[in-house]
């Protein structure tokens, strides 16, 4: 998936513009979120009504709601990701947005178990063209 030139507004960002490489599961997510929207059946997602349905599901998950945004989910996204596939870390940088540094830094040495990274691998599945 493509981000167009212009959408990335943070100031600081070292890309201007990336292609996001999506999952099998999250290729259909997209696919199904932008056929709801051309259908109208629901209207844009803004990152307030967004974060406040993530909070919404955390009460009822009783989930802290410490640390409950709409950037966790990218930020776990990463992880799964570095935890599948830590060899693929350059891609898996580019297509987030952040430089080696902040990989090494945040994502290399996370304490998943065998049971999660096998958990995870089903929501990973087909990330970059991996089967």
């Amino acid at each position: 998936m493509r981000i167009p030139p212009g959408s990335i507004l943070k100031v600081k960002a070292k890309q201007k513009e990336r292609s996001v490489m999506l999952s099998n599961i999250g290729t259909r997510a997209i696919t199904d979120l932008v056929s709801a929207i051309k259908r109208k059946e629901i209207e844009r997602i803004s990152p307030a009504g967004w974060r406040q349905n993530l909070v919404r599901a955390a009460i009822n998950a009783n989930i802290e709601l410490r640390g409950i945004t709409p950037k966790m989910l990218r930020k776990t996204w990463v992880s799964w990701l570095m935890a599948t596939y830590p060899e693929d870390g350059l891609r898996i940088a580019a297509s987030a947005g952040h430089d080696i540094r902040t990989m090494q830094n945040h994502y290399l040495s996370l304490p998943f178990s065998n049971v999660e990274r096998e958990r995870i691998r089903f929501y990973v599945h087909g990330w970059g063209g991996r089967s």
